[in-house]
């Protein structure tokens, strides 16, 4: 016990510590160059060096017991495998090579064998190889094992093992310990002193622990302490701006494309489809209400694809520039997305996106609507491309290192339009190819690629096949997103945050291609006032009776008992009503596949504003003006742009960010787009994330991670989720029973940092398929059709989150930490997903009024616009939810909303359900 030092740096990551048998070098896992790596230190902190290298994962080291080999599990044969270094040379030796993963490996006593958790295979369990390669099992599967230790006689091993809720201390196929929660890493022996038998070492419940009599008698718990030291964010918050009408530059032109003839640009931005020429003011080709998105044009330049919602959810429609005549060419369920022409104008390739995450790849006969499909259920949303030829489609891919983890990098795949196996294309090894919303672009004559490295676009020249011919050659400093193609094949036009820049491949220079689109803030010219009947106004304990609310254009200008002089202005009468703040999700990723839909979603349920963590920055900087310009309701959008994350990344919108340049790339474009947060991801070095939490604080906006602990040294403002993806393979704020321990909480409560817990994630679900007013209730509508089939008869109904998370969202709350409420839709669905989530924390311990704080002030105060938002208060903007009853009694009222207010607009729920279109 005592006092522990700190033998390595935050940078390190360091994990899985092992010592070699003369006890004078420790060997571990370390992320320091954003890769797992295997590193050797001495025991006083120096002679720190990596001992393997290069862009796989190394894991979980241990020694030969003549300390001149190390073991350890790798990804670097496409599975993980057990492989040995021979230190002396250098010379690394693949020990299994099973297509399944086997990783935890542990030399015997003697030397001949290695133990090793079998996780993949046809029988799992705990097995021993020798180097010659044969294998043993010792011990059958019993749930998610971890940390395998032969016993000092190599009679058997030592294990953990997690099934059904319970952990377990194994030893063999012995139990030694069942109502412990047992940590999934590896066991220790130490000698004690009169003892026959060694004493076990291991961590559970939150301590280090020691059982004597070989692991079979008595326990002690090993006392210690550590500093770890935490900084609070200190910075100017970037004040937004929600009360100017002077006109503003639009910053959300998406998928902007150069015109066959070289002359115009067409994009889409304010939910519209526009073409600019150099140097004059946009043309609106569109002007509705709906999204209209994603232009491409024919390669004859007399035709525009688009994708709009016009009938119901988002379908490709064809625009003939001469006549204004448009057509519908497809009529599919989802949302039909992204339409690239082939080369003969004659077909469309396009994607079909569902929740973010998943994509279809897919192609339309444009003359009679027959569609083919080419791929189905990738984790898009894909990019397509064509080959000159016409006979592929080039679709950006995730390519996976192992099935242990989900991370890999962008790559292509080369699908063939006439039915077969796509064929795989590896650019850049080991190198996202752009992200999978915005992948590589193909030049009309095939004989080079565009694609986006690391934040900046490069050209490679290519072979007839579509395989690469050379190496990548950068065309420009800055950053570089939604690239394409002139169609002479010698220029790439590509966004750079707040510019269109148009290179030439030759060499030239670059040149600016200015889009001069304004927009004006939509705010009431007039004054109201809302007759609440009762009000809750988000400070009070306590409701008032018999309120008036009077609003002057879009802010509170007064809240005083009712009076008959106050209502000599327009007047909403809520006074058989509650009126309460309007609703802030806290953590719901923007999809530009709902189309109109994510906005009346939200309002229907209450939510003015939402907080994306993570989307595609154009298309949440279009919905923000479109929402802001009033072209279209919606709740008030605070985004983040893209993931920032390291050399692996697995959603969509994540960026590979894995030096410094690229994250100062990163940053710059969050301070061109005017991005409300930064969000950090898993494969982000800590170094680097320490950068990209001081450039975000630079530009004033606010940085949150799935991360803890060394997050909260370098000053993060937030961490997402209870647990959540981890690069360590397990979580280090939760326990394996999802536990949560005074250390965590004591470092987040310190820091200062927000919790966003995210328990709808797993409950959202079941009780949505147990709730049947909840899917009969009109708004349940407005959901899109490929969401309301998750929900059929024949959907699981299982909670997917055991009854611990309650438990740790209390011991955060007493800790004073503040809670915001964020459901981490589209995973689950938008609007009724938030409402769950505040009924888990007052069924969890929370009262009614701090529930509705989560979803109101707290988050207000997350975003920095506590001045603006949170509360019914003068000088705050008019943002209420108007329900029946009482919340701050029973928080289910929350639902029941008749009528929302955002930005001073008065909207009844029925206005936002009304010509709700099935699909």
């Amino acid at each position: 016990g005592g006092k522990a030092r700190r033998i390595t740096d935050l940078f390190d990551d360091a994990r899985q510590p092992a010592w070699s048998p003369d006890g004078r070098r420790i060997a571990f896992q370390s992320y320091r160059n954003g890769t797992w790596d295997i590193w050797t230190i001495e025991p006083d902190g120096s002679n720190p060096a990596a001992i393997t290298s290069g862009p796989f994962d190394d894991r979980e080291p241990h020694w030969s017991p003549d300390g001149a080999r190390v073991a350890f599990s790798s990804d670097r044969s496409g599975n993980y495998d057990i492989w040995a270094l021979e230190l002396a040379t250098g010379k690394v030796q693949r020990v299994t090579a099973d297509p399944g993963n086997d990783v935890w490996p542990a030399w015997s006593p003697d030397g001949r064998e290695i133990a090793f958790v079998a996780s993949g295979r046809t029988a799992p369990g705990i097995y021993a190889v020798s180097l010659q390669g044969g294998e043993r099992m010792l011990a059958p599967s019993n749930g998610m094992l971890g940390g395998p230790v032969w016993m000092p006689r190599a009679e058997s091993v030592v294990f953990s093992a997690l099934s059904n809720g319970v952990t377990r201390l194994m030893l063999g196929d012995r139990e030694l310990s069942a109502d412990e929660d047992v940590f999934p890493f590896r066991p220790n022996w130490a000698a004690t002193q009169g003892a026959l038998e060694p004493s076990l070492i291991y961590s559970a419940d939150g301590h280090i622990k020691e059982r004597r009599g070989g692991g079979a008698g008595a326990i002690r718990v090993v006392p210690f302490e550590a500093d770890l030291p935490v900084m609070r964010a200190r910075y100017t918050p970037r004040t937004r701006d929600f009360d100017s009408t002077t006109p503003r530059r639009a910053l959300g032109i998406v998928r902007p494309g150069l015109s066959p003839d070289g002359e115009r640009v067409v994009f889409a931005a304010l939910g519209d489809v526009w073409i600019a020429r150099r140097g004059q003011a946009p043309t609106r080709v569109t002007d509705d209400a709906h999204e209209d998105t994603d232009p491409a044009w024919s390669p004859d330049g007399t035709r525009l694809a688009y994708a709009s919602d016009r009938e119901g959810s988002l379908d490709i429609w064809v625009r003939d520039l001469a006549s204004g005549a448009e057509r519908r060419v497809t009529r599919a369920s989802g949302p039909e997305m992204r339409p690239t022409w082939s080369p003969d104008g004659t077909t469309l390739a396009f994607v079909t996106v569902m929740g973010a995450v998943n994509g279809q790849l897919a192609i339309v006969n444009v003359t009679n609507g027959q569609i083919t499909r080419l791929l189905d259920t990738t984790n898009g949303p894909i990019n397509p491309g064509w080959s000159a030829d016409g006979r592929t489609v080039y679709a950006s891919v995730l390519r996976t290192y192992s099935s242990r983890f989900r991370e890999g990098v962008n790559q292509v795949l080369a699908v063939p339009v006439g039915g077969g196996d796509g064929r795989a294309i590896t650019l850049v090894p080991d190198v996202s190819s752009g992200k999978r919303g915005e992948g590589p672009a193909w030049s009309p004559d095939g004989r080079h690629v565009a694609t986006v490295l690391n934040g900046q676009v490069h050209v490679m020249p290519l072979t007839p096949t579509g395989e690469p011919a050379g190496t990548a050659r950068a065309l420009w400093p800055g950053s570089a997103d939604q690239v394409s193609w002139s169609a002479d094949s010698g220029r790439v036009l590509f966004s750079d945050g707040n510019r269109l820049v148009l290179a030439p491949i030759d060499g030239g220079q670059p040149q600016d291609w200015p889009i001069d689109l304004t927009y004006t803030r939509r705010i009431p010219p007039d004054s109201l006032v809302i007759h609440a009947g009762r009000l809750v106004d988000g400070v009070e304990r306590q409701a008032r009776k018999n309120m008036d609310i009077v609003v002057a254009r879009n802010r509170i200008a007064r809240v005083v008992p009712h009076a008959d002089a106050e209502h000599a202005v327009r007047v909403v009468d809520a006074s058989q009503l509650t009126v309460m703040p309007g609703l802030i999700e806290a953590h719901g990723h923007y999809a530009a596949e709902y189309g109109g839909r994510f906005g009346r979603i939200h309002l229907a349920y209450g939510i003015t504003s939402v907080r994306s963590p993570g989307g595609h920055p154009y298309a949440s900087a279009a919905e923000r003006e479109a929402v802001d310009s009033g072209r279209r309701p919606g709740a008030r959008l605070f985004f983040n742009g893209y993931l920032m994350d390291g050399t692996r990344v697995f959603y969509p919108m994540a960026a590979t960010a894995p030096t410094e340049a690229a994250i100062d790339r990163e940053i710059e474009l969050a301070r061109r787009l005017e991005y409300d947060l930064v969000k950090t991801y898993v494969r982000l070095p800590d170094a680097l994330q320490k950068r990209a939490i001081e450039g975000a604080h630079r530009i004033g906006i606010p940085v949150s991670s799935h991360e803890v602990y060394p997050a909260a040294a370098f000053g993060v403002d937030g961490v997402e989720h209870f647990s959540a993806t981890s690069r360590r393979g397990y979580s280090p704020k939760l326990s394996p029973l999802l536990r949560v321990y005074d250390d965590v909480v004591a470092v987040v409560a310190e820091s200062g940092m927000t919790v966003t817990p995210t328990l709808s994630l797993g409950r959202a679900r079941p009780a949505i398929m147990r709730s049947p007013e909840l899917r009969s209730d009109p708004r349940w509508q407005i959901q899109p059709e490929w969401v309301r089939g998750q929900f059929g008869p024949d959907a699981a109904a299982r909670d997917a989150r055991p009854q611990q998370l309650p438990g740790t969202l209390m011991a955060y709350h007493k800790a004073g930490v503040p809670i915001i409420a964020g459901t981490d839709s589209p995973l689950v669905p938008y609007g009724i997903s938030l409402h769950l989530e505040l009924e888990i924390y007052v069924a969890a311990g929370l009262t009614p009024f701090e529930a509705l704080q989560t979803a109101t002030v707290n988050v207000a105060r997350a975003l920095r616009a506590e001045r603006d938002l949170g509360t019914v208060e003068r000088g705050k903007l008019a943002d209420f939810a108007i329900v029946e009853g009482n919340p701050l009694v029973d928080i289910r009222d929350t639902r029941k909303v008749q009528m929302v207010v955002v930005n001073g607009l008065v909207m009844r729920v029925e206005e936002l359900t009304a010509g709700t279109r099935g699909r």
